[in-house]
């Protein structure tokens, strides 16, 4: 199995559980900001998601690519959380919750 985690200035490791070394190391993609939050998604071994402490999302999907995230999209309001969520068909949704109580 596999394991993500996230270092302070902003780079994502990837890693396979029994070894000490990352198989992929994804750095300066945020600027240098910290990563908030990184997370697998629950649908896709290949799809995972990053937030950043400037409120700033990015999906990967390392099948398409780990070059670059596919989608970069940045927030003004106060991002607070992310959630992914199933559909019983098509492709996962990803649901933004804000620090005033919106949800996108």
């Amino acid at each position: 199995s596999s394991g993500i985690n996230a270092e302070y200035g902003g780079t994502v490791c990837l890693f396979y559980v029994d070894r000490p070394t990352p198989l992929l190391v994804l750095d300066r993609f945020t600027k240098g900001r910290p990563v908030r939050t990184v997370k697998w998604s629950r649908s896709s071994s290949t799809l995972f998601y990053v937030m950043d402490s400037a409120n700033t999302f990015y999906l990967w999907d390392l099948s398409e690519r780990d070059s670059a995230p596919l989608v970069v999209e940045s927030y003004s309001k106060g991002l607070l959380s992310f959630t992914e969520m199933l559909p019983s068909a098509g492709p996962p949704v990803v649901v933004f919750t804000f620090k005033d109580g919106t949800m996108e």
